[in-house]
């Protein structure tokens, strides 16, 4: 259900459509922290796994994934840039190998996931009080060479620097957190971090900083987390047709991370005839349809082979190379449609990458 929540956010941030009424804008400032609704629910899932499955499968399973999931760092970035920052797929195997860790020898204490998502949280900000200089080459902390789009030297060029492991990491053991507690935890977490939001915004913090993440953006993170798991406590819902919509949107959330794309473009082809609302609309209605097919392909036997990985790997790695050696505006968008189409692929075969690595882990 959280997840399903996770994949209509994505439709209403990723339509890429940059002239805005404030309603609109104010809709997608809203869902533009819906990624914590993915992150929170991977430590969850990571949680149950490593109860089912050796820790040691897991870890080689995540490592793998982090790193054909560089497609959608190449779908961005396109050029050997796309190596430099941590991307969703990376940030999501490393906090559920984070959460595999902590919970290898049974389930951690609730003082100790909390106390992890704030030093965590509050690694960022501290940094940049101290060592304001400091990055940690893109990957602990948002690069030094990222200019938000509103700061007037940014001259409109809008860029995605992606999610860096602080402050991004806090979000794992916070969702496993939210999910054991009580509701009434759960509604003070919310209220606390509401407040946090509007004060810290009040004091000057910029409530829409996603990528430097702010105090007040972090905040509205952490709210939406202790809301989702205060209205469906454990992560369920009572049955009804919306309710089992989202359910089943978030069970196939891989598929439809990497099929999204396909109905992104149809509601922009739609936008052109319409308006911003339909678009959004027309493009959820046809991200449905879009993962409903796909995941009835099945899995290719070719994958059950481990060269057959190791080929799409080289295939996937070589484009932003490529990219970068030529760099025309051709080979960009060929390097981008490839990651595009191995995506696809990745999500159709992640079955059979499973059953090889808990093979290869025994």
């Amino acid at each position: 259900m959280i997840k399903g929540l996770g994949c209509l956010c994505i439709i209403l941030a990723h339509l890429p459509i940059f002239t805005l009424t404030l309603p609109q804008n104010l809709i997608i400032q809203l869902a533009g922290p819906g990624t914590v609704f993915f992150f929170s629910t991977a430590g969850i899932t990571a949680a149950i796994q490593v109860r089912r499955y050796p820790a040691k499968s897991l870890m080689l399973y995540f490592g793998v994934l982090s790193i054909l999931g560089s497609c959608w760092n190449i779908m961005v970035h396109g050029d050997i840039k796309a190596f430099a920052s941590v991307e969703i797929f990376q940030i999501i195997t490393l906090g559920s190998a984070l959460i595999c860790w902590l919970e290898r020898n049974g389930p951690c204490s609730q003082k100790t996931l909390l106390l992890l998502s704030c030093i965590f949280g509050g690694f960022k900000f501290l940094s940049d009080a101290v060592l304001p200089d400091f990055d940690g080459g893109g990957w602990l902390l948002v690069t030094n060479d990222y200019i938000p789009y509103h700061d007037p030297d940014n001259l409109g060029k809008r860029s995605f620097p992606g999610f860096p492991i602080f402050p991004w990491i806090s979000v794992f053991p916070l969702g496993l957190f939210s999910y054991r507690a009580t509701k009434q935890q759960n509604a003070f977490g919310m209220i606390f971090m509401v407040t946090t939001s509007v004060v810290s915004t009040y004091m000057g913090s910029n409530p829409i900083e996603k990528w430097d993440t702010s105090v007040a953006f972090l905040a509205h993170c952490y709210a939406y987390i202790f809301l989702s798991f205060w209205l469906f406590s454990g992560g369920r819902t009572e049955t009804n047709r919306i309710g089992d919509l989202f359910a089943w949107t978030g069970k196939n959330s891989l598929t439809f991370f990497f099929f999204h794309p396909l109905a992104l473009l149809g509601g922009l082809i739609i936008y052109n005839f319409s308006n911003l609302y339909v678009a959004w609309f027309c493009a959820a209605i046809l991200a449905y349809f879009v993962t409903k097919g796909a995941i009835k392909l099945k899995p290719w036997k070719i994958f059950s082979s481990v060269w057959s990985w190791v080929i799409l790997g080289i295939i996937l790695f070589s484009m932003p190379i490529m990219d970068t050696l030529i760099d025309t505006p051709t080979t960009g968008g060929v390097s981008r449609l490839v990651a595009f189409i191995v995506g696809m692929i990745l999500c159709i075969n992640v079955p059979k990458l499973a059953e090889l690595t808990k093979k290869a882990a025994s």
